[in-house]
């Protein structure tokens, strides 16, 4: 049985993951520490967690801990899984990983030399859709049943990313916590950190799934323009264009896909809204039939991607292997959107 401890209580350290970890098996919710008392004492009431602390550092002296969930802001990642690995815990913090790539490393490193379970919060490749997508399309770049694969288009339009999931336990009183200043890259100047903490917040995802649907394939930037705050990015995987494009919207939905064009057909993806707990990523495949057309729609099992990304974290501390969006293979991502700010016009 694995004891968590979670650093954070607030939005998406309620509805997303200690609703999450609460229904496996392989887990027991032993610890909470969060900055704000009456907030830790009404979420530790609600999820049953036995053992309070009112600081990070306290929870951290606690033996009874195995692994801790860091649900903060990104800019805590790098202080806070610093310490949490130090003190020997396995670590899974909210992605981006960082804003700098050499504080990623730094992470990646430290759970490397302790032998610890480093895991980043990206929790769309864990969606059963997505992982349905990924078989598909690994299937026909063996296969050629379409031939060469010739260009993707991903966009993320933003949209209604709740529907529904609930109400978390909220308040208004002041935090405790420690201070956190943010770290970014030296060549980004103090005008861009805004822009760049969006395009993190938001475009992490989209950067991270492609690499994971493209396995063995390097991403690297061509070009980046971006206008208030949309944005068009032109990425290369070896001899396939990749367009990365998106702006805030106020869409009644969420919208968000990647199309992968190849010769002869191509296969769609359609991005659930993040905290729907009943829909899963839509796959359809349109391919040549004899003197016609056919678009086939895969269907994944509805399981949630939060909850797959729980269960893969337990399975992988139980297990001693890393997860599926472990530390190390997030690295190149950080790298990516460094590179895709150094060009951006």
């Amino acid at each position: 049985m694995v004891r968590l401890g979670f650093i954070g209580a607030g939005f998406m350290g309620q509805l997303a993951h200690l609703h999450s970890y609460r229904q496996l098996d392989g887990c027991q919710i032993v610890a909470l520490a969060e900055a704000k008392p009456e907030l830790g004492r009404k979420v530790a009431a609600r999820f049953d967690i036995k053992r309070l602390y009112g600081s990070h550092r306290q929870l951290l002296e606690d033996d009874g801990v195995d692994a801790v969930i860091v649900s903060q802001p990104y800019h805590h990642n790098v202080e806070l899984g610093r310490q949490v690995l130090e003190s020997g815990r396995h670590l899974f913090t909210e992605k981006p990983m960082a804003a700098r790539l050499e504080d990623a490393q730094l992470l990646v490193d430290l759970a490397r030399s302790r032998n610890l379970r480093y895991a980043c919060g990206f929790m769309k490749r864990y969606d059963p859709g997505v992982r349905l997508a990924r078989r598909k399309l690994d299937e026909l770049r063996e296969g050629g049943g379409l031939g060469r694969l010739r260009m993707i288009d991903a966009a993320c339009f933003l949209g209604d990313w709740l529907e529904n999931p609930g109400q978390p336990i909220r308040s208004d009183e002041p935090a405790a916590a420690e201070p956190i200043t943010p770290r970014y890259p030296a060549f980004l100047p103090e005008s861009r950190r805004d822009l760049y903490d969006h395009f993190l917040n938001i475009y992490s995802h989209t950067i991270n799934l492609l690499r994971f649907l493209l396995p063995g394939h390097d991403l690297k930037c061509v070009s980046a323009h971006h206008q208030d705050r949309g944005f068009l990015v032109v990425l290369r995987a070896g001899d396939v264009l990749v367009s990365l494009r998106g702006v805030p919207s106020a869409a009644p939905k969420w919208q968000e896909w990647a199309t992968f064009q190849f010769e002869k057909g191509r296969v769609h993806l359609d991005l659930p809204t993040p905290l729907n707990r009943q829909k899963v990523a839509d796959v359809t495949v349109l391919q040549p039939d004899g003197d016609g057309w056919i678009e086939q729609r895969m269907v994944a099992p509805v399981r949630w991607a939060f909850l797959e990304q729980a269960r893969a974290f337990i399975e992988a501390i139980e297990a001693g292997r890393g997860p599926a969006a472990e530390g190390q293979a997030c690295l190149p991502d950080v790298a990516l959107m460094e590179s895709i700010f150094q060009k951006l016009e």
